[in-house]
C-alpha cells in the first residue's frame, strides 16, 4: 500500500448491507472524485449490520461475502488495496487492509467521512477529531433533532462537522426546524460523469430505477402531514 505522499480520505460507507446499483454508485463518485481532487481514498466498512442480501442462506459465511464482494468493486476501479471490512456483527475480523494498517490510516487521514450517518462513531473514529457527518437522506435527522431525541444528539456529537443534502434548510422558505446545537453545511453527490456513458435507450414497456421502490418502514409526520420514502405512493 502505498500513498505517493497525497493527502488521504477515508470514505465510511454502507454497501453490503444494501448492494444495490445506487448505493455502490453513491460511493464509488466520492472515493473516485476525491482521487480526482488529488487525494489517496479508502473504503471502510465497520459496522454491525448483516449484509444479508448477499447470502443465500443462514449457513453462508457472510463475512467473506462481504469483503469479497467489497474487493470486487474495488478492484474495478483501481482501488484494489485501499478497502477494509470490519465484521462486527459476527467475528470481527478485519478483511482487506490489517487492524494495524487501519489504526494507521485513520490517524493519517485528513478526514473519516461517515456516509449516510450509517456508521456508528466508534472510539477510533472519533478519536482522530475529523469524522464528517454527511447526510444523504434529510429530514428525519431534522426532525429528531427538534424533539431531542437523545440517541440522535449522542450519535452525532463525535462528529466534528456536518453536511447535509438539504440544500434549502435554513434558508426563510424551507419549513424544517433548525438545529442550534449542530451547524450542518450543504452539499451535493459528487458525479464523475465519464462513468456514465451517453446512451440513447430504446423505447421500452417498462419503468426501472435503481432506487428502493417501496420502503414502508421509514415514514415521518411533520405539522401533520406524513411523508414516505416509498415510491409506490402518490
Amino acid at each position: 500500500m502505498t500513498s505517493g505522499g497525497r493527502p488521504k480520505i477515508v470514505l465510511l460507507g454502507m454497501m453490503t448491507p444494501m448492494p444495490v446499483a445506487g448505493v455502490v454508485w453513491q460511493n464509488l463518485h466520492y472515493l473516485l472524485g476525491f482521487e480526482r481532487l488529488g487525494f489517496d481514498t479508502y473504503y471502510v466498512e465497520t459496522h454491525a449490520r448483516t449484509p444479508s442480501m448477499l447470502m443465500s442462506n443462514s449457513e453462508d459465511d457472510s463475512s467473506a461475502l462481504a469483503a469479497e464482494f467489497i474487493a470486487s468493486v474495488m478492484r474495478r476501479f483501481g482501488l484494489a488495496d485501499r478497502w477494509a471490512f470490519r465484521a462486527l456483527h459476527d467475528d470481527r475480523r478485519c478483511y482487506g487492509m490489517s487492524e494495524l494498517q487501519l489504526e494507521r490510516l485513520y490517524g493519517e487521514a485528513e478526514l473519516l467521512i461517515n456516509l449516510h450517518g450509517g456508521t456508528q462513531p466508534l472510539s477510533e473514529l472519533a478519536a482522530t477529531g475529523r469524522l464528517v457527518y454527511l447526510e444523504t437522506d434529510p429530514v428525519q435527522m431534522q426532525l429528531e433533532l427538534r424533539h431531542g431525541r437523545e440517541e440522535t444528539l449522542e450519535f452525532l456529537e463525535p462528529h466534528a462537522a456536518f453536511f447535509t443534502f438539504a440544500e434549502n434548510w435554513g434558508n426563510p422558505d424551507c419549513r424544517l426546524p433548525v438545529s442550534e446545537r449542530f451547524h450542518f453545511n450543504p452539499t451535493r453527490q459528487p458525479v464523475v460523469l465519464d462513468l456514465w456513458p451517453d446512451r440513447s435507450p430504446q423505447p421500452a414497456d417498462l419503468y426501472t430505477t435503481v432506487g428502493n421502490w417501496r420502503q414502508d418502514w421509514r415514514e415521518v409526520t411533520f405539522e401533520g402531514e406524513r411523508y414516505t420514502w416509498s415510491k409506490h405512493r402518490r
